[in-house]
């Protein structure tokens, strides 16, 4: 009968430890893959589809960036802030030249997620 108990308690032990030290991983996963999407429509010259993942009411505050050249994805960040998942994505980008923007310069995406999924709050310089 205790071994019963002591299995039953180390199957609770290992579920409750993949939550805790899984979740934030899959979290930054999911909040990269949109940064990625942003990037690569970037990349192709799309503007239209990165509008889809900002915030509502926050698209104005979306880059006129219309051709990257490269990116890396230099730290990820994922966090939760008054219940809410957050997430800081610092990325360097290499515009081409006459570009509004300086180029290999570190930009930083602040993201949220909510009901429907992550999305994009502010793209800061660094």
């Amino acid at each position: 009968m205790n071994k019963n108990y002591f299995i039953i308690l180390a199957v609770i032990i290992v579920i409750f430890s993949l939550k805790t030290y899984m979740t934030p991983l899959v979290r930054e996963k999911e909040a990269v893959k949109v940064v990625e999407i942003v990037l690569e429509s970037w990349k192709r010259g799309d503007v239209a589809t990165p509008s889809s993942h900002w915030a509502a009411g926050k698209t104005s505050s979306i880059p006129p960036i219309d051709k990257l050249l490269s990116y890396s994805i230099d730290q990820k960040r994922v966090y939760k802030e008054n219940k809410k998942w957050q997430a800081e994505i610092t990325v360097t980008l290499e515009l081409p030249e006459g570009s509004a923007f300086p180029s290999r310069n570190q930009w930083i995406f602040q993201l949220s997620k909510s009901g429907l999924g992550w999305q994009v709050q502010s793209f800061l310089m660094n």
